[in-house]
């Protein structure tokens, strides 16, 4: 590396030439001052050199490439920087995208990915953001997603929303208009549980939105299907997987062991990236269900009893799980009806009509992050937010 300095200016006498009458002590200090000086020139330059070189290793995206092949990928970048004058390094270009996923590959969020190398390339880790919602129940789920959704996507930088809207229509089941609204207000994929049959209004569209899915271990012959794979603007694609336990529920269902070992193999042909929707009312079926597929899917999510908990970790295997994600909709209520009706039921023992409430609006939901390459998660975190309408 060269490294230009300069002497500093003498003391005394004209520049360059030795004073009259000084000894040789004078000569070694000014050589002695010229050192100095020149190992400092030394010292800031490696020190910019080491900030440019560790820019993205400090920030939340970051590429990580190891040894000789991250260095060229850098260097390539900077030149490219000082032939269109901007003279900016890796760790600006980080800043302006602060907040997200490591490395999307999106190349207009992140036109530095087409200057690296294909070899560095495919030792850039790439994560995917999942936001997954829990349970949407009635009038008060469906509007705190309009009003607050987007704004939850944009603060977590999630590439994708999945939700359970088996619910969403008066808290007993969906229809065709309601799926249509979600789907406007982002959400991407609307799975469904034991009660995606309840309006029949609704059963032409499990035939014709493919970005809406229902129980795999229904009986054959019911319309819709159990699994779908959405791909994003992006191109790359996620597995949606959705199934139903069997314990405590009255229908007669197929084994979704059995059935979600195969549905998985079969969607690991199309994308690494899978996440399992678990509509169930036993705890111990959903983590027994979650140990049996850990490490061939990205998540396992747990939905139906409406409550939210507290045991979200990724498992051994690098799959993550939750028990239940929760419900967006009423707070204030009986897993989303009105208490009156819920208590009397309880009292007296006989029919009551039920009534979805609408006081106390919250939103439950898990963020995923997942390993684009091996389809593993890297993380899971709930969210609680209980929310006001403007």
């Amino acid at each position: 590396m060269m490294v230009k300095a300069r002497c500093p200016p003498l003391v005394s006498g004209q520049r360059g030439h030795e004073p009259t009458g000084q000894s040789n002590t004078w000569r070694e200090s000014r050589r002695v001052r010229f050192l100095f000086h020149l190992l400092l020139v030394c010292r800031d330059q490696l020190r910019g050199a080491d900030r440019s070189r560790g820019a993205g290793s400090g920030t939340p995206q970051r590429l990580r490439c190891e040894g000789a092949t991250r260095a060229s990928g850098e260097r390539a970048h900077r030149a490219h920087l000082r032939r269109r004058g901007e003279r900016k390094t890796l760790r600006s270009s980080a800043k302006q995208n602060e907040g997200g996923v490591e490395a999307r590959g999106n190349a207009k969020q992140f036109p530095h990915l087409k200057l690296i190398s294909w070899q560095c390339r495919s030792q850039i880790r790439v994560f995917m953001k999942i936001l997954f919602v829990g349970d949407i129940f009635g009038n008060a789920g469906r509007r705190a997603l309009a009003e607050h959704l987007a704004r939850l996507m944009s603060e977590h930088k999630a590439d994708l929303c999945i939700a359970n809207g088996e619910n969403a229509a008066g808290g007993w089941g969906l229809t065709a208009a309601i799926l249509k609204k979600l789907h406007k207000y982002g959400v991407h994929v609307v799975t469904g549980g034991n009660h995606s049959f309840a309006n029949q209004e609704i059963l032409p569209a499990f035939e014709s939105d493919p970005a809406l899915v229902r129980p795999l271990n229904f009986p054959p012959g019911n319309p819709g299907k159990g699994s779908t794979v959405y791909t994003l603007a992006d191109g790359r694609k996620v597995g949606v997987l959705n199934l139903q336990g069997r314990t405590f529920f009255a229908e007669a269902l197929d084994c979704p062991f059995r059935l979600g070992t195969a549905a998985i193999e079969d969607l690991r042909t199309h994308t690494h990236i899978i996440v399992v929707d678990f509509h169930a009312e036993a705890s111990s079926e959903k983590i027994a269900f979650a140990q049996h597929v850990d490490g061939t899917v990205g998540a396992v999510v747990g939905t139906h009893t409406h409550v939210q908990t507290a045991d979200e970790r990724v498992l051994a295997g690098g799959t993550a799980f939750i028990t239940d994600v929760g419900m967006t909709g009423p707070e204030e209520s009986a897993i989303g009806m009105k208490t009156k009706g819920i208590i009397r039921r309880f009292l007296l023992q006989s029919p009551v009509r039920f009534e979805p409430s609408s006081d106390g609006p919250m939103i439950n939901a898990v963020l995923l992050e997942i390993d684009d390459t091996t389809g593993k998660a890297v993380s899971i975190a709930r969210i609680f937010e209980r929310v006001r309408f403007s």
